[in-house]
């Protein structure tokens, strides 16, 4: 197991891709999104069941009763994304199918992928899918509702990352408002980096305070404090810097 961007271990609890469950005849092929459930949890499972299902209709993950048995966790597969026999393959326009109803749900693991990078505890996956087809009613998301705070610091990470990189580009662009947004979030999550100085040039101005680099925006969410709570809301103090 390797060390993943976010400082967890890259494991299967955390892994979201489809797996072939293979067989003479016929042949079927399952999504294990089940497994992007556990992610977040403090020490590995002994155990995880995953077990096909034979129905033609699948179901999103389902938390069972049983789902949690000590040291185990059972999931059902659901149906299967693809169930052909060899025979099947045979017939015109099977290949072109299943490279479709594949690539719809490889495109689907990517941006589960790229929640787990970001790290998102979280995951997205159509609901009521048909086998071979790429027919699903809608999308479901679940994910840990209240993560601990220690473990956010890879998700606030990746998003000073991108705000820094898309204030510049909305700078450039003309759209101040969009910038100073990008900007007011990464130092309200704890960004000693200014970032463009072009932008924080002109919040300063704006603002007239500019007796240091980050003068404006601090007056800014200071005057958003207020007004909040002068509504009876309640805010939180951003990280000591």
């Amino acid at each position: 197991m390797g060390k993943n961007r976010c400082g967890g271990s890259s494991s299967i609890h955390c892994q979201y891709s489809s797996v072939l469950l293979t067989k003479p005849a016929p042949v079927s092929a399952s999504i294990t999104h089940r497994r992007g459930s556990m992610c977040g949890r403090s020490r590995l499972l002994l155990r995880l069941q995953l077990i096909p299902e034979t129905v033609e209709i699948g179901r999103a993950t389902q938390w069972l009763p049983d789902t949690k048995s000590g040291d185990q966790w059972t999931f059902g597969l659901g149906a299967p994304i693809l169930d052909f026999s060899l025979n099947d393959t045979l017939e015109d326009g099977f290949i072109d199918n299943a490279k479709r109803v594949l690539e719809f749900w490889l495109d689907v693991d990517q941006k589960n992928l790229l929640r787990v990078k970001a790290g998102m505890y979280s995951f997205t996956m159509p609901d009521y899918y048909e086998t071979n087809t790429t027919n699903f009613r809608g999308w479901a998301s679940q994910e840990i509702i209240d993560v601990p705070t220690e473990k956010l610091s890879c998700s606030k990470g990746h998003l000073d990352e991108l705000l820094s990189w898309l204030s510049r580009q909305l700078t450039r662009k003309g759209d101040i408002t969009g910038a100073t947004l990008g900007a007011m979030v990464r130092r309200h999550l704890g960004s000693d980096d200014p970032g463009a100085m072009t932008l924080q040039n002109l919040i300063n101005a704006a603002v007239g305070k500019d007796n240091y680099v980050f003068a404006g925006v601090d007056e800014l969410r200071r005057l958003i404090d207020e007004k909040i709570k002068s509504k009876g809301g309640s805010t939180v103090d951003a990280p000591d810097r």
